[in-house]
C-alpha cells in the first residue's frame, strides 16, 4: 500500500506477551519484550548492549545457586550445535532495584536463529516461562496464596500450553515410541525389571530409548551409579531414570552430584520412584529433574508414563 510506514519488527517483538529475549553470539542482549522487563523488574536503557550473566548474576547470598552456570551450558549447547535446547526448572533469583535478590524459578528455553547455511548461529531466542508462583504455592511457602479462582485459571493456563505445544509432543513422543515388534520383544524384560526395581537406577545410551533391548544398563545402588557416571572411560548416557531411594547413596544425592557437573548436568533425568513424598518431589524439580514420575505397577503404566516425559518436558521447561 503506497504511503503506508514500513513495518516495525522491532515494535511487534517488544509488545509480545511472553517473556523474551534475543542475544547475539558472544551473549549480549540485543533485544527485550516488556513482559520479561516487568518479571525481571529491569529496564530496556540499563540491559540492551549488556552481557546477559552481567545483568543477571547469581545470587551471592545462594551458595548453592546454579542458575548461571546452567544457562550458559544451554546456551553453550545452542552455539555448539545449532539447535533448540530446553532446560530443567531452573532456581534463578533476580536483583531487585534496592541490589537485594528475590527468589524466582524459571522454565526457560534457547532456541537458535540461523544463517541462510542453516549452520551459523545469527542470535539466540531465550524464552522462558516464570513458574515461582506454582512452585511456591505446591511448597506451601507463598506469602500470598492464590484463591480457588486463580489457581483454577493458573491450572487452565497450562492446560493450554500444553495444547498449543501439540505439535512438539508429538514430535517427541514419536521419537520415544517404540514399534510393535520392540515392544513385544522388550515388554517381558521391562516387567520383569519393574517388579525387580525398588532401588536402582536405569542408564539409556546414546542410542536412546528406542533401542532399550539392546543398550540398558542397571546399577543396584547410588554409588555404583555415580562409579559408572564418573568414570571418564564410560560414554555419558543419553537418558537417566532414577530412583529417589536407592542404598548407600540416596537418589537426592546422586542427583545433586550430577547437576553440580558441568558436562553431566544436561543429561535429562526422570526420576521413577515409588516416593510420594511431597518433600522429594519438591527438592527433585528444584535440582533440575525433567520429569518426576510414581513407579507404576505393570509395564504398560510404564510406558504410557515415559511416553508423556516429552510432555512434561515442555510444560516444565
Amino acid at each position: 500500500m503506497q504511503g503506508s510506514a514500513p513495518f516495525d519488527f522491532r515494535s511487534v517483538f517488544e509488545s509480545l506477551p511472553g517473556l523474551y529475549l534475543i542475544l547475539s553470539p558472544d551473549l549480549t542482549i540485543e533485544a527485550v519484550s516488556d513482559a520479561y522487563l516487568d518479571a525481571t523488574m529491569t529496564q530496556r536503557s540499563n540491559i540492551v548492549g549488556s552481557g546477559i550473566f552481567d545483568v543477571f548474576p547469581d545470587n551471592p547470598e545462594d551458595a548453592s545457586a546454579t542458575g548461571e552456570t546452567n544457562l550458559r551450558a544451554s546456551l553453550n549447547h545452542v552455539l555448539r550445535n545449532a539447535e533448540a535446547h530446553t532446560m530443567a526448572v531452573q532456581k534463578y533469583d533476580i536483583r531487585k532495584r534496592d541490589g537485594s535478590f528475590e527468589e524466582r524459578y524459571w522454565s526457560p528455553r534457547n532456541l537458535p536463529v540461523l544463517d541462510a547455511t542453516k549452520k551459523r548461529v545469527l542470535h539466540i531466542i531465550h524464552c522462558v516461562e516464570d513458574v515461582t508462583e506454582f512452585l511456591l504455592t505446591k511448597e506451601g511457602q507463598q506469602v500470598h496464596q492464590l484463591d480457588t479462582v486463580n489457581l483454577r485459571e493458573f491450572i487452565a493456563e497450562k492446560e493450554l500450553k500444553i495444547i498449543r505445544h501439540a505439535r512438539e509432543i508429538n514430535e517427541i513422543n514419536q521419537q520415544l515410541k517404540e514399534d510393535i515388534g520392540v515392544r513385544r520383544k522388550t515388554e517381558a524384560k521391562f516387567r520383569s525389571l519393574l517388579e525387580s526395581l525398588p532401588d536402582a537406577l536405569v542408564i539409556v545410551n546414546e542410542a536412546g530409548i528406542n533401542n532399550l533391548a539392546n543398550h540398558l544398563l542397571h546399577v543396584e545402588d547410588g554409588q555404583e551409579a555415580l562409579d559408572f557416571l564418573f568414570n571418564e572411560q564410560n560414554n555419558s548416557p543419553r537418558l537417566i531414570l532414577l530412583d529417589i531411594k536407592m542404598p548407600k547413596v540416596d537418589g537426592i544425592e546422586v542427583l545433586k552430584r550430577i547437576k553440580s557437573d558441568p558436562v553431566k548436568r544436561i543429561i535429562p533425568i526422570v526420576v521413577l520412584t515409588s516416593s510420594k513424598q511431597e518433600s522429594d518431589i519438591v527438592e527433585s524439580y528444584k535440582l533440575g529433574v525433567n520429569a518426576y514420575i510414581v513407579k507404576p505397577v505393570d509395564f504398560d503404566q510404564f510406558v504410557k508414563a515415559v511416553t508423556q516425559v516429552g510432555l512434561f518436558w515442555l510444560v516444565l521447561n
